[in-house]
């Protein structure tokens, strides 16, 4: 993949100390975002990274039969977090470019990307915004990755189709705003939102669907314990295709629970159940009406030393194969310190797509990465990483199946970390 797995793994609180003249400038920017008062006692801090990398595949174009060739290829990112810190406020941002180049497969690309977190608490209000905003070829666009996002770490869709064509880019931008306000000690009442849009473009962007994806929801929450919430509230979702393609209009309700183990260990239980109206000119009749039905465990510890990050379960969620699709997938990250300069990630995530309706099936597949890599610090904030990659991936109920094993090795800076 191009982003390097031990650099996406960035920990929130490792940035620079912002106390330089770059560091004041930022403040004016994001101060004007909150009330004067609260930036009087604002951190503000910055980490810059880069990494330069080599790379070496087995199979990276997924052939199923015949000859396969290996292919070697560099790749280069230059990223950072930037972040603000109130006593009622947080927020982060972190903007990503990076170049990818494979000579013998006459393969190069620019890709940029840009998450943000933002969060805001009051006594009896909160209010948060998630956004992402990502291009980038195919072959990053179309595969999931094994590891969580450091700043989004589950996704609300799974748009990723499986379908990997050269000279091909997506471009993905999304917002999920949720506000919530406190009736009592206990009870809460809240709405949440979900925008997506994707577009593709390239030589081989007709074999992908465009759309733009709605969700609303209104909710109630209530505190069982104070280890213990629950919340349910009705949903209405669209989702539909740029071209005036396949549209999936839902309704339905959702469940979650989230128990907090411990300071440091949280799972999150989400149950959902729904139907969907799927109109499209494939269709015989032209209408069809799914009943949905899913789960999802998520959970996150994390010691002294150690972290570990699972989910699991099913989701119903847009593609760019077109239409709507269920979406059964497992993840699970861990991430050890085994001293004070050597680290190392251990990564694996399946997952099976398959459309609401059969006569869509053509956009199912199923896809496997692991992923074990390391990251030693040569200075304070120098390291090198490596590591070794498997991807299997079928696509459709035809074709066969193909992997690809890959290894790298690199060489890159991060800055400090965040005053503890």
């Amino acid at each position: 993949m191009l982003l390097s797995y031990l650099d996406r793994r960035t920990q929130p609180g490792r940035a620079m100390r912002g106390d330089g003249p770059f560091a004041i400038g930022l403040a004016i920017a994001l101060s004007s975002a909150v009330p004067c008062g609260i930036t009087r006692a604002a951190e503000i801090y910055v980490q810059p990274r880069a990494e330069v990398r080599a790379e070496a595949d087995t199979n990276r174009n997924f052939v199923t039969s015949g000859s396969k060739s290996t292919s070697e290829g560099f790749a280069a990112d230059v990223g950072a977090t930037w972040g603000i810190v109130t006593p009622l406020s947080e927020t982060k941002l972190s903007p990503q470019i990076g170049y990818v180049d494979y000579p013998k497969d006459h393969e190069s690309s620019l890709q940029g990307s840009l998450d943000l977190v933002s969060g805001y608490h009051s006594q009896r209000s909160d209010f948060s915004v998630s956004g992402k905003f990502d291009r980038s070829d195919t072959y990053n666009s179309e595969l999931v990755s094994a590891l969580f996002n450091p700043l989004i770490p589950v996704s609300p869709t799974t748009p990723e189709t499986g379908r990997i064509t050269t000279n091909t880019a997506r471009t993905l931008g999304n917002i999920a705003p949720s506000y919530s306000y406190r009736l009592s000690p206990r009870v809460r009442v809240g709405t949440s939102g979900f925008y997506e849009s994707t577009t593709y473009s390239g030589d081989f962007s007709s074999q992908y669907d465009s759309y733009d994806y709605y969700v609303g929801r209104v909710f109630v929450g209530w505190a069982v314990t104070p280890r213990m919430e629950v919340s349910v509230g009705p949903f209405a979702s669209r989702d539909a295709a740029k071209t005036g393609g396949t549209t999936a209009d839902g309704a339905g309700a959702d469940v979650d629970v989230v128990y907090k183990w411990s300071p440091t260990f949280t799972g999150k239980l989400a149950l959902t159940e729904g139907r969907d109206t799927i109109k499209s000119a494939q269709l015989t009749p032209q209408k069809s009406r799914q009943n949905d039905f899913g789960a999802t465990y998520t959970t996150h510890w994390a010691g002294q030393i150690s972290d570990l990050q699972l989910s699991a379960g099913r989701t119903f969620t847009p593609s760019g194969a077109g239409g709507k699709y269920q979406a059964d997938q497992f993840q699970i990250e861990y991430d050890r310190k085994l001293s004070a300069r050597f680290s190392s990630v251990y990564a694996a995530r399946y997952i099976r797509s398959r459309a609401l309706v059969s006569q869509l099936q053509s956009g199912d597949y199923k896809y496997l990465e692991t992923v074990a890599g390391f990251k030693w610090l040569a200075a304070r904030t120098w390291y090198v990483s490596g590591g070794l990659q498997y991807q299997w991936l079928k696509y459709g109920s035809v074709n066969g199946s193909a992997g690809n094993g890959m290894a790298y090795v690199g060489f890159g800076y991060e800055g400090l970390g965040k005053r503890p």
